[in-house]
């Protein structure tokens, strides 16, 4: 987890905890004692949509589906607007560049078109 803590985006961090949740701003905080470690971790850290995290991380791709499920899946879109955010890409561990960003920014632009197509979604030309 430690190879996530890098400075130049936040990644706040939390952990369930007897009267709500606990938490800190960034997640060197959290790796530095700031929380006790005694229950999972959710850290805000943008990581590819489409890859698996090595164990034992997770991703909340379950929950990112479900919330898109909900937001556009039924009879009427509840928005019109979805972001893919890459930013992050550069700061990653192990980060590519060159030929893999794109490819990997392409992998996970794919990923959310195939996502929102089985909730129903069409795909729209532009002029």
């Amino acid at each position: 987890l430690a190879a996530f803590a890098e400075r130049r985006f936040l990644h706040q961090t939390r952990q369930a905890a007897p009267g709500g949740p606990a938490a800190v701003d960034d997640l060197p905080e959290a790796l530095r004692g700031a929380l006790s470690g005694d229950a999972a971790w959710r850290v805000h850290y943008h990581v590819p949509v489409q890859r698996d995290l090595p164990s034992p991380l997770r991703s909340t791709r379950p929950e990112l589906v479900a919330a898109l499920t909900t937001l556009l899946g039924g009879p009427a879109a509840l928005t019109d607007h979805v972001e893919v955010e890459t930013y992050t890409w550069p700061v990653l561990p192990g980060a590519p560049d060159g030929g893999g960003l794109v490819d990997g920014i392409a992998g996970e632009l794919a990923w959310t078109r195939d996502t929102l197509t089985a909730l129903g979604l069409t795909e729209e030309s532009t002029p």
